[in-house]
């Protein structure tokens, strides 16, 4: 009987962060408006030297959605965690870190040897 408990309450205690952390995430879901996408060139190698950066395709971000601690924006897709903080990958491996705000927003960031690409969404309704 003792061993059973035993069992019983490790298995509970697995469950339970994964329940916590989609509990956690719902307070994110949601449909995000892109507001804009900047980019800024830098070398890391040689900061004197200017990088080269194609220029966004959109001055906007793709729509975004959050859903049970999965981000979808566009290409990139990624998950979010309870604190609001997201990270996303595109079909290269670029990878998107961010956070949501209280208002909100989301104000995420990836870089390059190159380029900063900076994207702000807002949330929709």
């Amino acid at each position: 009987m003792r061993d059973l408990l035993k069992a019983i309450c490790a298995a509970a205690t697995l469950v339970l962060p994964m329940t916590a952390t989609a509990q956690g995430t719902a307070a994110f879901d949601g449909t995000y408006r892109g507001i804009s996408i900047t980019v800024a060139k830098y070398s890391a190698y040689n900061p004197f030297r200017e990088g080269r950066c194609p220029p966004p395709s959109s001055p906007t971000p793709a729509r975004m959605r959050i859903a049970n601690g999965t981000v979808e924006a566009g290409r990139f897709q990624g998950t979010i965690t309870p604190e609001g903080v997201l990270q996303m990958r595109n079909e290269r491996g670029f990878l998107v870190n961010g956070r949501v705000g209280p208002d909100g927003s989301v104000q995420a960031q990836g870089a390059g040897p190159y380029c900063v690409w900076n994207y702000v969404w807002q949330k929709a309704g």
